[in-house]
């Protein structure tokens, strides 16, 4: 048999360097008279690593680790006019109180409409974080065209934005900062279901749940809110989504919306919200209420740069936000029910 043999080398004088020491044969191709081939190989780790480092083809794309969306700053209406020096936010509440009274022409006295002015105060707390980076690392993201101060700086406003929506659902009751679904002493009340949403109940029960949290505001306030909004956890949207009336085809969510007693008409108008689920106690939780920043509203300073600090061998990135507590003006348009999802 006439064998004709083809090697494959590595030769250790290339420029990038070989870990084989010598020039090795890696495989053989072998073909006999009949023109059929016959492959060997002599590969081992240190082959094998070469290889893929050699053939390896590196992204300049950098894939970033994606977050949980920012529900609560979607949630109620965000002002963003705090200025880095407030310790202290304060407004005034008015209210009116009297009745009339019917009179002749000879009555000497009237009734009086007595009219009260509360001041209301709420701290105002800075929050920071801060990214170091030392004089070696500097010069090594720049080796490879990464700019350390905006990666960072990217780092820091995401870890702010997140603190700032976690106050704005739960908030941080330890530095009194109250949020939307726990207020405080003048927050919104919260109450158990009467009707639980589950995958089991009908979409008759699920439609009462909705119309009896929308109508309590209007009951508790007297007929002065009507809700214009109503949020509810992702999974609960999915089920009213999915659940349809007998013989009609409309779903629970579409029957809601027609003929609720509130003013929710649109989608839009629907907040399906991940950070409530199990938000309470363990349970979900449904919110109709009025949006409006006469009603409720929570004050931020975005998140920004504050300075860079020079230390001996590196830098900090300083950054800072500005962030109030969610303020319940008219606690009594907001209406918020928990419940077990199952």
């Amino acid at each position: 048999m006439s064998v004709k043999t083809h090697q494959f080398v590595i030769d250790p004088s290339n420029p990038a360097g070989s870990p084989l020491g010598s020039a090795r044969t890696l495989f053989e191709i072998k073909r006999d008279s009949q023109g059929r081939k016959r492959v060997s190989s002599q590969f081992d780790g240190d082959t094998t690593l070469f290889l893929e480092q050699h053939l390896t083809q590196i992204e300049t794309q950098v894939l970033r680790t994606q977050h949980q969306p920012l529900d609560g700053l979607d949630l109620q209406p965000i002002e963003t006019d705090l200025k880095l020096g407030t310790k202290f936010l304060e407004y005034y509440q008015r209210t009116s109180s009297g009745k009339a009274a019917v009179v002749t022409g000879q009555t000497q006295q009237v009734e009086h409409v007595d009219l009260a002015t509360d001041p209301e105060k709420e701290a105002v707390r800075m929050i920071a974080v801060g990214f170091p980076f030392d004089i070696q690392e500097e010069a090594a993201a720049a080796d490879n065209m990464i700019n350390l101060a905006v990666e960072g700086g990217q780092a820091c406003r995401e870890i702010l934005d997140h603190f700032v929506d976690e106050v704005a659902i739960q908030g941080k009751p330890e530095h009194k900062l109250f949020g939307f679904l726990r207020g405080g002493e003048k927050g919104a009340r919260s109450a158990e279901l009467a009707n639980p949403i589950t995958s089991e109940s009908s979409a008759d029960n699920d439609i009462a749940a909705l119309n009896g949290c929308v109508s309590a505001v209007i009951n508790q306030s007297r007929g002065l809110h009507r809700p214009n909004r109503l949020a509810l956890s992702l999974r609960t949207f999915n089920l009213l989504a999915e659940k349809h009336i007998a013989s009609t085809g409309i779903s629970a969510l579409e029957y809601f919306l027609k003929n609720n007693p509130g003013n929710i008409r649109s989608m839009d108008q629907i907040k399906p919200l991940f950070g409530f689920q199990e938000a309470m106690d363990g349970k979900d939780v449904i919110a109709a209420y009025v949006f409006d920043p006469s009603v409720v509203r929570m004050k931020i300073m975005p998140p920004r740069q504050l300075k860079i600090v020079e230390t001996l061998f590196g830098s900090l990135l300083l950054w800072v936000a500005m962030v109030s507590p969610v303020q319940y003006k008219q606690p009594l348009g907001c209406a918020i029910r928990r419940y077990t999802h199952a």
